[in-house]
């Protein structure tokens, strides 16, 4: 995937930032991300949608190995809405593949009547083998927001490194000496 360039008359390469578990280029542009867990949240300013990155270690207690992962998110997907019917896809993350799924839910305010008051979200979860573990990305959405942020969650997560992030060795520009 091309790497995301920034501005008009002199396109210029955008920086990579760095994390403990990945890098990105902020092609969002919703400001810095929290810290949360072993990951790091995004949240769109004026909006609810908010995308979370995380990395579970194979040692991690309770890691159940991605293919266990794999198997718990499409029987989640398949019981949560009729639309959803436990459909897994592929995602490209990056320079890898990862499955993901669709889950629709809907939250009821604690002390009104079922179904006056409610929320629909819709979130999609996206599993990354790794060699370490797993990354686990994730867009959660108000339901009539989802479709508009989607796109932007989808380049996001091509421009993601997965990984420590690499140290890079300043280059020394060769010195040329007239004779």
């Amino acid at each position: 995937e091309p790497v995301a360039m920034k501005g008009l008359v002199r396109p210029k390469q955008m920086t990579l930032k760095a994390e403990a578990i990945l890098s990105w280029r902020d092609t969002l542009e919703w400001g810095e991300p929290q810290r949360a867990g072993n990951g790091l949240v995004w949240t769109k300013p004026g909006g609810s949608a908010r995308i979370a990155v995380f990395f579970t270690t194979a040692a991690a207690q309770g890691f159940v190995g991605y293919e266990a992962a794999v198997a718990e998110m499409r029987a989640a997907a398949s019981t949560t809405d009729v639309g959803d019917q436990g459909a897994l896809y592929e995602v490209r993350v990056s320079t890898h593949y990862g499955v993901a799924a669709r889950v629709t839910s809907t939250r009821y305010r604690e002390g009104t009547l079922v179904g006056s008051e409610f929320k629909v979200a819709v979130t999609e979860t996206v599993l990354v083998p790794y060699p370490a573990g797993m990354y686990t990305a994730r867009l959660r959405a108000a339901k009539d927001e989802f479709d508009e942020v989607l796109p932007a969650f989808r380049e996001f997560l091509l421009q993601l490194v997965l990984g420590a992030p690499q140290k890079t060795e300043a280059k020394q520009d060769d010195i040329f000496l007239p004779l």
